[in-house]
């Protein structure tokens, strides 16, 4: 089990979605500028599914996708969650897959796209950029090469009250860094997904705003999903950051009983070499 499985439900509920333009840019990529699959349907692996909103939003727009995960909880969330997502007249179909991303036991050049979402820090890098590398199409043809794609909700800190909160958590738990959780930071401006000569980006990495509407216990919810909090601290810890968090809010926001927390979406979209 991840370190999110015992809490799935909790991380599909408060974990943001991504915004609509990603998916356009990804899937124009795939389908040409109309955006709509045609016979045969573009497929897609999602590594790392989690709660599957990556995979989910793919089959929504007309990919046959496969949702993996090493997770059985978050792979449960999926199916849970997936008729939901089964509206429109050309949604793919859904599979889902227990397994790491570094092993994911599919065969060679079976797919067009590769996503990897809110996961790749968590990969050996290594050994994931082969594997992808494996299962994406490769060919002559530039255009029919595959497409990978790793993205990040990350907090936006040109807000004031983001570094404030970001403070908070540094304050509790001395091994957290917001630098070092940046997704820029990750993948060193895109160049560890690039330096091994598996991939090359095709466009400039995409910065979305991602602004989602809320209340201060959303937020409240929302940190008991961050591993380096739920995790990391004990529930007298965890209680105080709360107690932080709440008055920082009141602060910020004064009587408002809704509010927006300031995500931005950061994405590097490669293909195969």
């Amino acid at each position: 089990m991840s370190v999110f499985g015992g809490y799935a439900n909790e991380y599909d509920a408060q974990r943001p979605g991504y915004p609509g333009a990603l998916w356009d840019a990804v899937v124009g990529r795939l389908c040409g500028t109309a955006g709509v699959p045609t016979a045969p349907r573009p497929s897609a692996v999602d590594i790392a599914t989690g709660t599957g909103r990556g995979a989910l939003e793919l089959m929504r727009r007309g990919l046959d996708v496969t949702a993996l995960d090493a997770d059985a909880g978050m792979l449960a969330q999926v199916v849970k969650s997936a008729d939901g997502y089964r509206n429109t007249a050309n949604h793919g179909s859904l599979g889902t897959r227990q397994a790491r991303a570094e092993k994911t036991g599919l065969p060679d050049n079976c797919t067009d796209l590769v996503t990897a979402l809110q996961a790749f820090h968590w990969f050996d890098t290594e050994s994931a950029l082969a594997e992808f590398h494996r299962i994406l199409k490769k060919g002559d043809d530039v255009s029919a090469r595959g497409l990978f794609v790793v993205a990040w909700n990350d907090r936006d800190l040109s807000v004031p009250w983001m570094c404030a909160y970001e403070s908070l958590i540094e304050a509790r738990n001395p091994k957290y860094s917001r630098s070092l959780k940046l997704a820029e930071v990750v993948v060193d401006g895109g160049r560890v997904l690039t330096q091994g000569g598996l991939f090359e980006l095709v466009c400039e990495p995409l910065v979305l705003a991602n602004p989602v509407v809320c209340s201060l216990e959303d937020v409240l919810a929302l940190g008991r999903t961050f591993s380096y909090i739920r995790n990391a601290l004990s529930d007298v810890e965890q209680a105080g950051l709360e107690t932080d968090v709440s008055a920082l809010v009141r602060d910020t926001f004064g009587d408002n009983t809704t509010f927006e927390f300031p995500w931005v979406t950061k994405a590097w979209v490669l293909r195969t070499i």
